[in-house]
C-alpha cells in the first residue's frame, strides 16, 4: 500500500518534526509546500527530514482556502493513496505499518481515522477525519475542506478503519490567532459560496462554543434548512445542534420540532457513507426522544465536535 503525503506548512519548526520524522520511512512520496515561514521551518526539514519543501501562497480572493495548494500536491502525487496531514497531527508508525499490511478492497476510496483531539485544560474526544484516500479525488471547500464530496460526486465511498488513530495536538500559542483567522475565513467562504452549508454550520457551532446563541440560531438554521447533496452531514448535526440549543432554552415546542426534523433527515439520509460513521448520531436522538417525551430538556445538550 504505497502512500504519498501532502502537508502545506507555516512556522511549525515546533511541530513538523514529531509530525513527519516516525513515519517517513513508510511514506513513497513527500510533497510539502511552505506558506511563508519565518521561523525556519524550511530548513529544518531540509536538515533534519531531507525534505525540500515547495513555495506556496493562500490566495485571500479564495478566502486563503488551503484546498487548492492541497490539490496542487495531490495532483504531483503518483502513488496510489494519498494521506493529507497537519503538523499538528500525528500517526503511530506501528499504526500506520498494520494498515498498509491490510489495504481496502478496490471498491474503496477513502478511509476515516478516529480523529482524537487533544485540547487546553486537558480535554480529549474523538471525531473522525477522512485523511487517507485514493488519488484522484480532490479536497473541496474554501474552509475545513474535506474529500467526501469528491467521493459523493463519483459514486464512491469510504469506510471505517480501526486500524488508526490520528492525533490531533493543536499549539496552544497558536490558538488566538487561528480563532481571529477562522471567523475570518468563514465569513469569506459564506459569502463566496453562500449554497455550501458546511460553513454556516461551523459558524453556528462556534457561535454556540463562545456563548453567542443568537449568531448560532442563524447560522444553524441556515445550514439545516440546506438542501445541497453533497452535505448531508451537516445539515443533519445543525439540525441536532438547534434542538440542543432549543433544549438549553427550556423551549419544549421548538426543541421538539427540531428533534422531528432531526431525526426524519437523519432516516433520509443514513445510508450514506458518512453519516453511518456518525454512531454517536442514532444513540443521540433516541436518548433526545426519551427526554422530550418525559419534558426534560436538561440532559440535551449538543455533542463534542471538532472545530
Amino acid at each position: 500500500m504505497d502512500i504519498g503525503v501532502v502537508m502545506l506548512v507555516k512556522n511549525e519548526v515546533l511541530r513538523i518534526e514529531d509530525a513527519l520524522a516516525p513515519i517517513l520511512d513508510q511514506l513513497a512520496e513527500i510533497i510539502v509546500f511552505d506558506t511563508g515561514s519565518t521561523d525556519g521551518t524550511p530548513d529544518l526539514m531540509r536538515e533534519r527530514l531531507g525534505i525540500e519543501p515547495l513555495s506556496g501562497s493562500l490566495d485571500p480572493e479564495r478566502c486563503g482556502s488551503h484546498a487548492d495548494l492541497r490539490n496542487e500536491g495531490l495532483r504531483r502525487l503518483e502513488s496510489p493513496w494519498c494521506l493529507t496531514l497537519d503538523a499538528d497531527e500525528r500517526l503511530d508508525p506501528r499504526d500506520l505499518r498494520r494498515l498498509r499490511k491490510h489495504p481496502p478492497p478496490m471498491d474503496i476510496g477513502g478511509l476515516f481515522f478516529r480523529w482524537r483531539n487533544f485540547l487546553e485544560q486537558g480535554e480529549v474526544f474523538d471525531d473522525y477525519k477522512c485523511a487517507l484516500f485514493r488519488n484522484g479525488f480532490t479536497k473541496v471547500g474554501l474552509i475545513h475542506d474535506n474529500v467526501q464530496p469528491s467521493l459523493r460526486r463519483t459514486g464512491s465511498i469510504a469506510v471505517w478503519t480501526d486500524a488508526v488513530v490520528l492525533e490531533h495536538r493543536p499549539e496552544v500559542r497558536k490558538e488566538p490567532w487561528k480563532r481571529s483567522m477562522y471567523r475570518e475565513r468563514l465569513a469569506c467562504a459564506m459569502k463566496r459560496e453562500p449554497e455550501v452549508p458546511r460553513y454556516p454550520w461551523f459558524a453556528g457551532y462556534a457561535a454556540l462554543q463562545e456563548g453567542r446563541p443568537g449568531d448560532a440560531h442563524i447560522w444553524l438554521s441556515r445550514a439545516a434548512q440546506s438542501r445541497h447533496p453533497l452535505y448531508p452531514v451537516e445539515r443533519i448535526n445543525a439540525r441536532v445542534a438547534l434542538t440542543a440549543l432549543s433544549a438549553c432554552q427550556g423551549k419544549l415546542d421548538e426543541t421538539r420540532a427540531h428533534l422531528a426534523l432531526a431525526t426524519a433527515l437523519w432516516k433520509e439520509m443514513r445510508e450514506d457513507f458518512e453519516v453511518s460513521v456518525n454512531r454517536w448520531l442514532e444513540p443521540w436522538l433516541l436518548g433526545a426522544a426519551a427526554n422530550v417525551a418525559a419534558g426534560d430538556l436538561e440532559p440535551v445538550t449538543v455533542p463534542r465536535f471538532a472545530c
